[in-house]
């Protein structure tokens, strides 16, 4: 059945939070009702707004917390490193600039090990767009996103905001390499090729079928035209006057079901940033 959306006020705990109220309609007795999966999405959407406002933890974190005190505790981790990482991610606290997600670069560094395997010359500006349609795509279908990145507008199309910092430090932890190549027309473009091999225990199913739908509708479109493709979504296109952040309960739900139409499939050799 077809999923209509609308903008609603919900009340929770004497409180009003404006959503994106999902449902389907019954077309013999014109009625709408939702199913368990929607419901889900609806109420995550109060419950993000609900913890952001009052600082509530979110149910990972519990988790981070003993795998923080573990780190401490076996002095694996150098002080240097984590001053790297907060640099990296200027939001780390779960909230509506990142999909109310806690940045993980496991995560991002398996995304990005799953986009290589499935996607023939992936470079560094179309692996910016596929990370934010992965994103946003899950949102728009659970009320969270999958990395916990925060994305701002720019001009070459929504890209995560410290992309240059996050693939140094991956390339450090040797989970990618970034190449130079030539790309023709005296133009070089940087090739990503991911060293870790996909590990489908981090994620979830719907957001394994997130990852394989960003790879069956973008992965196969030219850089070029996955840029076009992303300055048609609201979420650039309210941003990018300011390059501010990109955030996840405005547009997440207004993506455009179809990417820029692309007559081609020939291999990826489009410029890059």
């Amino acid at each position: 059945m077809p999923i209509y959306r609308e903008l609603d006020t919900f009340t929770f705990r004497k409180e009003k939070y404006t959503i994106y109220w999902h449902y389907s309609i019954d077309e013999d007795l014109g009625e709408k009702y939702t199913t368990l999966e929607l419901d889900e999405l609806n109420v995550a959407q109060v419950h993000n707004q609900y913890r952001e406002k009052y600082r509530i933890p979110f149910p990972e974190v519990n988790k981070l917390v003993a795998k923080a005190e573990q780190i401490i505790a076996e002095n694996n981790k150098n002080p240097w490193d984590l001053l790297f990482v907060d640099q990296i991610f200027e939001n780390q606290a779960p909230s509506k600039f990142n999909g109310y997600r806690r940045p993980d670069l496991e995560r991002i560094s398996n995304m990005i090990s799953f986009f290589d395997s499935k996607v023939k010359g992936l470079y560094k500006t179309k692996l910016n767009k596929l990370l934010f349609y992965a994103d946003f795509m899950a949102y728009s279908r659970t009320g969270f996103a999958i990395s916990g990145i925060s994305y701002r507008a720019i001009q070459f199309g929504p890209v995560p905001s410290q992309y240059q910092k996050m693939y140094i430090k991956l390339c450090d932890d040797a989970k990618l390499t970034v190449e130079q190549v030539e790309v023709g027309n005296g133009n070089y473009g940087e090739l990503i090729t991911s060293k870790d091999h996909f590990n489908d225990a981090l994620f979830t199913k719907s957001e394994i079928d997130v990852l394989q739908s960003v790879c069956d509708t973008y992965g196969k479109m030219l850089t070029t035209e996955l840029v076009e493709a992303s300055h048609l979504e609201k979420g650039w296109l309210d941003n990018q006057a300011a390059k501010s952040y990109i955030n996840f309960q405005e547009a997440a739900f207004e993506m455009l079901d179809r990417p820029y139409p692309s007559e081609h499939s020939s291999p990826d050799t489009a410029s890059q940033v």
